[in-house]
């Protein structure tokens, strides 16, 4: 039995039921343990549990709720995008969804990429990194809300589930150099917005993915400063000993054909050009890891600016939440002001009532009335 633990939170059920909160109105689709159901009712949420979510847009579609869970649904629908489009008009002014995805971009996946030995679930149409998370919101008209990152760190040499020894040292860590290369799963929740910023989704269909450029960077930087000193070194001895032999040579009068010549001119020619080929191969390899480098400073701006954006959103609706919460506190004094003179009110005419039916049974009022019916 899975228990649900929000306060040293480890599975993604954890982390959801944080994302939820109290006194919810919820419907729950996709498969979830029946402790996190439970764990949901018992922080005061109503709860609609749909099993089948094929057809249940009929049932359901006219209704509003404040939290739409979906597990991992999203995974496995052919037509995600639309699915999640439809689900905006199921959600109070307010709500919003709460889901996750596995990352196809962690390291044990890369590496079994490149052995040629990933296999994908019979039942999961959809894979998601950071980026093509972020575009599929952008395309459903939702906006991330709130992400939460379930960090693994493998251990490579005792991962059963891939041949780390195909993989040099050098390749691993520099996939490890990828922040997001550790993360396993993604948890997250997202609000329906009506304009979609296509400026930011232009810049996130352009932006490569799984770049690990500093740790290329080095190694690049090793080739070039290294691997081509050597084979310029060995150039460099290459033609000091054809000097050398050309000068034995024609001290002891020992000439060489011109067929032997041009080979041997052959040779460095096809060497000279080897290491041209080389030097520009590094080149560019440079200039691609420098186009990354801006890349990656271009998505941290942006995600910065988006952070610093939800930030404020946050603040804004405090601001609104604590004005209300003072109106509200000002009515119910105003109204309970208003209950207190109105109950006076009515006391006071309760007690003139009251002396007015003590003043007519009294036998000073009975005498009076007698002479003044007499006098009449």
């Amino acid at each position: 039995m899975t228990l649900i633990n929000t306060k040293n939170p480890k599975s993604e059920f954890d982390f959801q039921a944080i994302l939820i909160g109290n006194n919810k109105n919820i419907l729950q689709l996709g498969n979830y343990p029946s402790d996190f159901s439970n764990f949901v009712k018992d922080n005061d949420c109503n709860v609609t549990i749909v099993n089948d979510d094929n057809d249940f847009f009929e049932s359901y579609g006219n209704k509003k709720f404040d939290i739409i869970l979906l597990g991992n649904i999203i995974e496995n629908k052919v037509d995600h995008t639309n699915f999640l489009k439809k689900l905006s008009s199921m959600l109070e002014t307010d709500g919003y969804v709460v889901s996750s995805v596995s990352n196809i971009s962690y390291i044990t996946n890369r590496i079994q990429f490149l052995n040629n030995e990933f296999n994908f679930p019979e039942n999961i149409f959809n894979h998601f990194n950071l980026n093509s998370l972020l575009l599929t919101l952008l395309d459903s008209s939702f906006s991330l809300k709130k992400l939460i990152r379930i960090k693994k760190n493998p251990d490579i040499l005792h991962e059963t589930s891939v041949k780390y020894y195909t993989i040099s040292e050098e390749l691993t860590k520099s996939i490890l150099e990828d922040p997001e290369s550790t993360t396993i799963n993604y948890v997250f929740s997202a609000i329906p917005v009506k304009n979609t910023n296509y400026k930011f989704k232009k810049w996130a269909m352009q932006f490569t993915k799984d770049i690990v450029s500093e740790r290329l960077k080095e190694m690049a930087q090793y080739q070039n400063e290294h691997v081509v000193k050597v084979l310029k070194d060995r150039e460099v001895d290459f033609l000091s000993k054809i000097s050398s032999l050309e000068s034995l040579l024609k001290e002891n009068n020992i000439s060489v054909s011109d067929e032997n010549m041009t080979k041997i001119q052959t040779i460095i020619d096809a060497k000279d050009e080897i290491i041209f080929h080389h030097e520009n191969a590094l080149n560019e390899k440079d200039e691609i890891i420098f186009h990354h480098e801006n890349a990656l400073k271009e998505k941290d701006d942006i995600l910065q600016h988006h952070e610093n954006a939800l930030n404020e959103k946050d603040e804004i609706i405090l601001h609104h939440e604590n004005a209300l919460k003072e109106t509200i506190v000002y009515h119910e004094n105003a109204l309970k002001e208003k209950d207190d003179i109105l109950q006076h009110h009515e006391q006071a005419i309760s007690d003139y009532k009251l002396v007015i039916k003590e003043i007519r049974n009294s036998k000073t009022w009975k005498i009076i009335n007698k002479f003044t019916k007499s006098d009449d």
